[in-house]
């Protein structure tokens, strides 16, 4: 549950970024956030993955930025270059809001 980030996978179903509505290239680093749903019944809790593009955090709560951002410090296969950018954008966007 919450907040991580992989890269798209080579095969399968290609996401959709839920905040710009636009395709996420193959083999590029997105956030996935993965949150529990009620059923129209309510009889049971089904998951849900959605996706967005790296930089398109904005529709994310303050809480999941920050955990998106913690997530990504932690990652050593992500760049410094994006984690810098990234930094660098969420501090601006929250500076912003």
């Amino acid at each position: 549950m919450g907040i991580s980030v992989k890269k798209v996978s080579s095969r399968g179903k290609q996401p959709n970024c839920q905040y710009c509505r636009q395709d996420i290239a193959r083999g590029k680093w997105h956030t996935v956030n993965i949150c529990e749903k009620p059923s129209n019944s309510g009889n049971n809790i089904w998951k849900r993955q959605i996706h967005y593009h790296l930089y398109c955090f904005h529709s994310l709560t303050r809480k999941e930025q920050q955990q998106l951002l913690a997530v990504v410090n932690l990652n050593s296969a992500v760049g410094d270059d994006g984690k810098e950018g990234l930094k660098n954008a969420l501090g601006d966007f929250c500076r912003e809001n």
